[in-house]
């Protein structure tokens, strides 16, 4: 069985990664804050606002990366906490 995740190896799971590793690398209270917030809607908000600032044209100005990146960070974030959740309550 073929993974086609691995049809995205390149630029795309570059982009994310520079996102999330930037997002390690803030200090104070971001610093890991996606592990300790299991928030889940609060981060599909926030990947909302970065839908909306994509196609506003923006670039985050903190990561360089399209907001697209940013999106899917959050995206993958709220999934592992989704996931957590379920294996919680079983």
């Amino acid at each position: 069985m073929s993974s086609y995740l691995s049809d995205f190896n390149g630029p795309v799971t570059h982009s994310i990664e520079t996102v999330l590793q930037c997002g390690a690398k803030k200090a104070g209270r971001y610093r890991g804050q996606w592990r300790e917030d299991k928030d889940i809607e609060t981060h599909v908000e926030k990947a909302i606002g970065h839908l909306c600032s994509y196609l506003e044209h923006k670039i985050d100005k903190d990561t360089g990366e399209p907001h697209l990146s940013n999106a899917m960070a959050r995206i993958l974030i709220a999934l592992h906490h989704h996931f957590e959740e379920e294996k919680n309550e079983s």
